[in-house]
């Protein structure tokens, strides 16, 4: 054997005794490394999936999504935009919980600078929010918000974005992101089959799965999606569940891996 070989050999013997195998993941246009043994899939645990959708009500697009929701057996939970709930969405919003949907804040005004000029600024958006919406039926055990862009988004300075997260936590208002995201924010003409693509190939990385999807007129290809998207997580094994529905395990779980109040 020359050297060369043995070097080799010596190598993977060291990798194969003393190197942890550590999983990168996309996840909000950044990478996170997960060494915990609970980021991994086994075969022996109970998986559950978060459907959600950022940004509605459409006017078309959240009947459209309901539509296959309710024929797929399968519930969602829905980020709204304030002001997307107007005289001709308000009957669509009431739809949604009809027919056993999640509602929960995502802002009242979706622009950016606006929005996170301050944390002040962010708050009365906030507030808002919730004061024009108090015909909404808040059935939820816990109280999630989804921050625009999410929680370590680049459009909010980190200290501004700092006291806003600390002042949701200390407001017993917890914030969520995702570690599933199917890709439709990056524009409105995404294929549906590039869509589907990113599902199939990150999508069971998790044992519990928070996947960030979009509920907007203009992205008809999420919509076309949806169908194959279900049927991928129930293929896998997957429990579909609402957040309103989410054990303490699953929670414990989500802020562990952060998707839950992140840092």
């Amino acid at each position: 054997m020359n050297i060369t070989k043995k070097s080799l050999i010596t190598v993977l013997l060291f990798v194969i005794v003393f190197c942890k195998t550590v999983l990168a993941v996309p996840l909000n246009n950044k990478i996170i490394n997960c060494d915990s043994d609970e980021c991994y899939m086994n075969h022996d645990d109970k998986k559950v999936v978060f459907l959600t959708f950022d940004d509605g009500p459409g006017r078309l697009s959240s009947k459209r999504i309901l539509s296959i929701l309710k024929q797929k057996n399968v519930k969602a939970s829905f980020f709204m935009v304030g002001e997307n709930i107007k005289n001709d969405t308000v009957e669509v919003v009431e739809g949604l919980y009809e027919n056993g949907m999640d509602i929960y804040p995502h802002c009242y005004d979706h622009h950016y600078n606006s929005l996170y000029k301050s944390e002040d600024s962010y708050f009365e958006d906030f507030n808002k929010y919730i004061n024009s919406t108090k015909g909404l039926i808040f059935k939820n055990k816990r109280f999630f918000v989804r921050m625009p862009g999410g929680s370590l988004n680049t459009y909010c300075s980190q200290g501004t974005l700092k006291n806003i997260k600390s002042r949701l936590e200390k407001s017993n208002i917890d914030y969520i992101d995702w570690n599933v995201s199917i890709g439709d924010a990056v524009g409105s003409n995404i294929k549906k089959e590039q869509l589907v693509d990113n599902i199939k190939k990150q999508g069971d990385i998790y044992r519990v799965a928070v996947v960030l999807m979009h509920d907007a007129d203009y992205k008809s290809s999420t919509i076309d999606a949806l169908p194959e998207i279900i049927d991928f997580y129930k293929g896998k094994g997957y429990r579909f569940k609402l957040l309103s529905e989410m054990t303490s395990q699953e929670y414990e779980y989500l802020k562990k891996v952060r998707v839950i109040n992140k840092k």
